[in-house]
């Protein structure tokens, strides 16, 4: 008993030893924080269009790759708790709860309860029939249940099954039109038109869990083992890697392979010959589907995993065991891979478990080791250290001579013709012929002195190439050369080199990828590849594998030597590609052409010869159609969005966003669209990430919005999705009424010709009869400047002077007189002068008028500091008024008179008050006088055609004053001009 005991253990660590999984494929993980409604999951499907159904236990969610949108009772479910989902001809979804199943059509649900607690079993999917009729397995009875038009039906209560057959496992057969299931221990069965049939009666106690291949075949699991069924017998296939009962669902994809779970944490794949680990580990796994572009979904009880990549096997220290920090990955003669970490030692890889490498501390007391070891032609490791470098024979380290102390090793390189090693260090170039002769270069990439040597590598033509980060230099018959030089204008540097099949030489640099042809150096993939290449590795003849801060890529070189293209595919978080930040020149390609990158928190294993998952053109499809509310959100659109389907909608509505998806499950990050309003577009959009279009101030009309996408492998849809748009013109915008309006106008338009055609001519009436009056009002201001009885006296009175020998007074108002007639004629063709000049003409006009009346009458001038001088007012304004002063209230006044003249700024209006302490407005008229009054009609005619073109009018207030006994005591004058006022006609008036 103990030794077969023994033996079962040797048999479980034999088949562990080799089938326990060190590493796993590129997987995203979904959870509550990405959008699912519970992290329970109960269900998983893809329906004809491509949206990804899951099922959790608070809840339902569609997906379409980059969004989740949920359904719950709320929305019209029979419950939250999801069993299973299945969707039939007319794509309608079918979605099983606990209490009853909904039909979804779009966005509409139907609901219908059973009077029954369904507890389905997981492990099989819902099926569809020929009628549309759903069958599930209840778990708790172990019989079939068929649902139709709302009502449900076990077999057994049919007949059709006898209680003694307890079903474990069922598929249809669309084709045949068949339901099949296995009866445990009985066998084989399957129903059609009514009636069961036996398909296989086992010879001994087995129990075969069954599913259909895509080619019709029938497979049975059996305990470790799978068989083919035909009807009448079995036939063995293989047995499964891994120990233990338990057989989970099963899942077939597109290329004929069968997945299946066992023991809820493993997934084995069978391709028809045999069973093979599925690189992964999934703990308490209760669903898992195929997509149609071969991803595995997987749902746990934390979430949803899918599969991103098969061309990506991920190392860390959690999953594999791997030492952190590797900066350099190198194979032996054996085809064992060595990792050298930064700080953690030397592991050895043989393809199953992580081994670490010991026996240097003698000779080297660190575990630092740094970035491009190589594995030379006598099959010994040279590994770069941070003292120099070593060399590892599989079985001994030796310390490499010819270093300085401390001298770190940053790459080697082995010359494939020579065989000689040349180091690059921090303090220069270091060769080590093959004879063991040492010679030392004290250079620096481009003759930069903070320059460390970061890469190396030897041309066709001989020359050793010297790469840093920031500098390039060259070594040539013992002679370093610095770049640029006279032959090369390059200045970029290099930080990883790669020489080609066709011997060309590849240069990493901070600013993207160059070529050199031994002609000229230029840059590839530019808009693709702009930021730091830090690491290059060949494929054979066919890619170059780049590897960068926050993604890697691959250059197909046949497509670029035979077709001059730059054939890039790139990788990142979205694609398979997991690790963050490649390590500087740590990639190396092993024997079976798989390349290692070693990068800051794992090791990815690439494997660029697997198959790409199914190339499937992304399905393209408009989500829903927003217009702009007068609070200016974005709100839906009644109805939803079906394929050429028609919405009309009023003028007002013309600003819309048309929200599409593309679906892709393998990289929905990189899809890409393209879009046209036909009606409104020329052509299609630029491809943009961005999944909706908006259109502002459409104009009413016919339109059709058409969408496609693009996959990132460069797929387009097969259709486009497209919806039409009719926008309903408003009455102004109604072809009868913009001829209406267009006669109206026309008719008023000829109207207002007619009628500015008449405006203008009276208007150049009235300007031709403005200028004859103006020219009059000059001339009659010039006579009323100096009229002829003023003139006289004045003349008089100085004569008087000269007479009685005064002739100093007589020259000086022979000088005034001469100033007003000076004023008066430089003045004579204009109706307006500055503020100063009116007064010193008043000035000189008082001064005369006070000799001829033998100084009869004083007068005062007060003007506010900051008043403008060079205002214009109308001329003789404050004379005219002076003039009026002395003739009808001076000149009768017995008593010594005295006029006041006052200048200031009040309310936006210069204020001009004249004020006398003559005989009053009333004695005057009773008195009569000489004077015409043509000066005061010519000031109210000039400022009665000014106020005529002006808002703000020029007043003149005459105010008759008395004393306390209500005697005349003179008069008072405020004249006020508007600071803005303006002087000119307006000649369209």
């Amino acid at each position: 008993m103990i030794k077969r005991k023994m033996l079962s253990i040797l048999i479980v660590l034999f088949f562990t030893g080799h089938f326990v999984f060190s590493q796993e494929y590129s997987y995203r993980h979904y959870t509550i924080k990405d959008g699912l409604p519970q992290s329970q999951i109960t269900s998983i499907y893809q329906d004809s269009k491509g949206y990804m159904w899951i099922g959790t236990k608070a809840g339902l969610s569609r997906f379409d790759g980059m969004e989740f949108k949920n359904y719950h009772v709320t929305d019209g479910l029979s419950a939250d708790f999801i069993e299973g989902m299945a969707e039939d001809t007319s794509n309608n979804l079918f979605v099983l709860t606990r209490n009853g199943y909904n039909k979804i059509t779009e966005d509409t649900i139907i609901s219908y309860k059973l009077d029954t607690n369904l507890h389905l079993d997981w492990h099989e999917k819902i099926i569809v029939d020929r009628d549309n009729a759903l069958w599930a397995r209840v778990k708790s009875k172990k019989e079939l249940i068929r649902f139709k038009n709302g009502e449900y039906t076990f077999v057994d209560d049919q007949g059709l099954v006898p209680d003694s057959l307890r079903i474990k496992s069922f598929f249809y057969d669309r084709n045949k039109d068949r339901l099949y299931f296995d009866a445990r221990l009985d066998g084989i069965y399957y129903l059609q038109d009514g009636k069961l049939h036996n398909y296989w009666k086992p010879d001994r106690r087995m129990a075969l869990h069954i599913t259909r291949a895509p080619d019709g075949s029938i497979y049975g699991l059996n305990k470790d083992s799978i068989y083919r069924v035909e009807k009448g017998n079995i036939q063995p296939i293989t047995t499964s890697p891994i120990e233990g009962s338990y057989w989970g669902p099963g899942e077939w994809d597109n290329r004929g392979n069968l997945y299946i779970l066992k023991n809820q944490y493993k997934i084995v794949r069978f391709d028809g010959e045999k069973l093979k680990p599925f690189p992964g580990r999934f703990e308490s796994t209760s669903a898992f589907h195929i997509d149609n572009e071969n991803n595995l979904w997987i749902g746990t009880e934390t979430g949803v995993t899918k599969s991103i990549s098969r061309k990506f096997l991920n190392f860390t220290q959690e999953n594999s065991g791997i030492i952190p920090y590797v900066y350099s990955a190198v194979e032996d003669e054996n085809n064992q891979v060595y990792f050298a970490s930064l700080n953690e030692g030397l592991v050895r890889y043989n393809g199953n478990a992580f081994k670490k490498i010991s026996g240097y501390d003698d000779i080297y007391s660190s575990d630092r080791f740094y970035m491009g070891a190589i594995c030379d032609h006598n099959n010994n490791l040279i590994l770069p250290t941070s003292h120099g470098a070593l060399k590892y024979t599989g079985e001994e380290f030796y310390n490499i001579k010819g270093f300085q102390p401390y001298e770190a090793v940053l790459y080697v390189y082995e010359d494939p013709d020579n065989k000689a090693q040349l180091f690059g260090t921090e303090r220069g170039l270091v060769i080590r012929e093959k004879n063991g002769d040492i010679k030392r270069y004290a250079v620096k990439p481009g003759g930069r002195p903070q320059q460390n040597i970061t890469t190396l590598v030897k041309d066709s033509t001989g020359k050793y190439w010297i790469g840093g980060s920031k500098g390039l230099s060259f070594l040539e018959n013992g002679k370093v050369h610095h770049l640029p030089d006279s032959d090369y204008d390059y200045e970029e540097g290099a930080i990883s080199l790669y020489r080609d099949y066709k011997e060309n030489i590849w240069l990493g640099t901070r600013k993207g990828l160059y070529f050199y042809d031994y002609h000229s150096f230029r840059k590839i993939a530019e808009s693709r590849i702009s930021s730091y290449v830090v690491s290059l590795a060949g494929v054979d003849a066919s890619k170059l594998v780049i590897g960068m801060i926050n993604q890697m890529a691959t250059l197909d070189l046949q497509d670029f030597y035979q077709k001059n293209e730059e054939s890039l595919t790139t990788y990142n978080h979205n694609n398979g590609f997991l690790g963050n930040e490649c390590i500087q020149n740590g990639m190396f390609t092993d024997s079976r052409g798989n390349v290692w990158i070693p990068t800051s928190d794992r090791v990815v294993k690439f494997m660029p010869y697997k198959e790409d998952e199914i190339i499937h053109p992304p399905s393209i499809y408009l989500d829903e159609i927003k217009k702009l509310n007068h609070q200016m959100e974005w709100v839906d659109l009644q109805g939803p969005v079906r394929t050429d389907s028609l919405f009309r909608m009023d003028h007002s509505i013309n600003n819309l966003r048309f929200h599409f998806t593309g679906i892709d499950h393998s990289n929905p990050h990189g899809v890409r669209y393209q879009y046209k309003l036909e009606g409104n577009d020329e052509g299609w959009s630029e491809p943009t990430k961005s999944r909706y279009a908006t259109y502002t101030n459409l104009e009413p009309g016919e339109y059709t919005f058409r969408v496609k996408a693009r996959s990132s492998n460069d797929v387009w849809s097969e259709t486009t999705a497209s919806v039409k748009i009719h926008i309903t013109p408003a009455l102004w915008q109604r072809t009868w009424f913009i001829i209406l309006c267009i006669l109206a106008g026309t008719a008023g338009m000829a109207w207002l010709i007619y009628y500015y055609a008449q405006r203008h001519r009276l208007a150049q009436q009235r300007k031709a009869e403005y200028e004859k009056k103006m020219a009059e009002m000059k001339l009659l201001n010039v006579k009323n400047q100096l009229e002829p009885h003023f003139t006289f006296n004045a003349l008089n009175s100085m004569a008087y002077m000269v007479l009685i020998k005064d002739h100093h007074e007589a020259y000086n108002y022979l000088c005034k007189f001469a100033s007003m007639i000076r004023l008066s004629l430089n003045h004579s063709e204009h109706i307006l002068r500055k503020l100063r000049d009116e007064l010193d003409f008043v000035r000189y006009y008082l001064d005369i008028q006070k000799l001829r009346y033998d100084d009869h009458f004083d007068y005062e001038i007060s003007i506010q500091d900051d008043l403008d001088m060079d205002f214009h007012v109308p001329k003789m304004i404050v004379h005219n008024y002076v003039e009026n002063a002395i003739k009808h209230g001076i000149k009768h006044k017995k008593e010594k008179g005295l006029i006041r003249i006052n200048l200031f700024t009040k309310d936006s209006s210069l204020k001009i008050i004249v004020e006398d302490n003559g005989i009053g407005r009333e004695k005057a008229a009773e008195i009569g006088s000489d004077s015409s009054g043509k000066g005061l009609e010519t000031l109210k005619e000039y400022c009665r055609i000014f106020n005529k073109y002006n808002t703000e009018k020029i007043r003149m207030d005459i105010e008759d004053l008395y004393d306390t006994s209500n005697n005349p005591a003179g008069t008072r004058v405020t004249i006020s001009i508007p600071l803005n006022y303006e002087y000119h006609v307006d000649e369209g008036d």
